[in-house]
């Protein structure tokens, strides 16, 4: 047998086998699809969680929960980790290689087809589907290629995913704003007090280095995926002058799973509830459990309102303090 017919033997060895394993797997359940019975078989959605089989011997973890097994890497905005593991799967997921207009949400008693209706934008808003799903699932192509994995709706999508795959070490870049989607384009929402102010409310981000940006979902991506102490070129538009500022790129500390109120510049980390769970060192004389009340005298209940307060800060910047039913003032700026 010569060289070709030994390989087009080999190949047609592959694909009878991979028809062998598809076919005893739709076989196992006439409800379950090829790609719900491939979901079923790795055992990819455990426990309300995300198991995603990236290879032979390493999985993708999206948990709220601590792993038991060998943790390789972790990435405590988005409670992502890729671990080792001996539940072994011969045919491990793959990610989409580019985006399909096809796509179908999965879980091990459900598939249905979906649209993406909201992108995912930061670490603060993840994409969300045309239809609502409880528990885990994944995001999938028709050809089981992975879009997102998420939970109760919240879908991570697969460039985050990849990112925290292919760092050697979990890196995030700040420039120290959070967007949204205004009416008129991109805008910036609020602005770190703790650094230096480049940028102002509303302000349109309109291209970041010669780029143009069309959304939000974009423009925070391309910070984030900056490296770290690069410049970069953020063409604006400020009460209709076009102007080119060039921040810094520095670490992002807050967001996610994390609070994200700007303190955690200042190493405060806040709950849900404004109490401080975590002081990176002692400033300000602030302990741990202490409750965040007002921000120059606004009244703060949320970690969204907090931040905003913050960004609108101008000079000065004190905080009301509850702690053992004492409240007193901490002066920060």
């Amino acid at each position: 047998m010569d060289l070709t017919h030994l390989v087009v033997s080999s190949v047609k060895l592959f694909k009878l086998s991979c028809i062998f394993f598809l076919s005893s797997s739709l076989f196992a359940s006439t409800q379950l699809t090829m790609c719900q019975q491939k979901v079923v078989d790795s055992q990819s959605l455990q426990d309300d969680a995300v198991s995603l089989a990236i290879s032979k011997t390493t999985r993708l973890l999206y948990t709220k929960k601590l792993s038991s097994e060998h943790i390789l890497k972790y990435d405590p905005f988005l409670s992502l980790y890729l671990i080792e593991t001996n539940n072994s799967f011969a045919y491990p997921f793959r990610f989409a290689k580019e985006y399909s207009k096809t796509l179908f949400v999965v879980g091990t008693k459900l598939e249905k087809k979906v649209t993406v209706v909201k992108r995912q934008i930061g670490l603060n808003h993840l994409a969300e589907l045309s239809s609502n799903v409880n528990g885990a699932s994944l995001l999938l192509t028709k050809c089981c290629s992975v879009e997102a994995i998420g939970k109760d709706g919240l879908y991570i999508e697969k460039v985050y995913l990849e990112h925290f795959l292919h760092s050697n070490k979990l890196f995030y870049g700040d420039i120290g704003i959070r967007v949204i989607e205004g009416e008129n384009g991109v805008e910036v929402a609020s602005v770190n007090p703790f650094r230096r102010r480049l940028f102002m409310h509303g302000d349109k981000i309109v291209a970041i280095n010669n780029k143009d940006i069309s959304n939000a979902a974009d423009c925070m991506q391309t910070i984030l995926f900056a490296k770290r102490g690069e410049r970069l070129n953020v063409e604006i538009i400020r009460k209709n002058k076009h102007l080119v500022l060039t921040p810094l790129v520095k670490e992002r500390l807050g967001g996610g799973c994390l609070s994200d109120t700007f303190l955690e510049t200042e190493g405060i980390y806040v709950d849900d509830s404004l109490h401080i769970i975590r002081l990176k060192e002692n400033k300000f004389f602030l302990k741990t459990g202490d409750k965040i009340l007002q921000v120059n005298l606004k009244k703060v209940t949320t970690q969204q309102q907090l931040r905003q307060e913050l960004s609108n800060a101008k000079k000065s910047l004190s905080l009301l303090v509850l702690r053992d039913g004492f409240e007193f003032f901490v002066k920060i700026i």
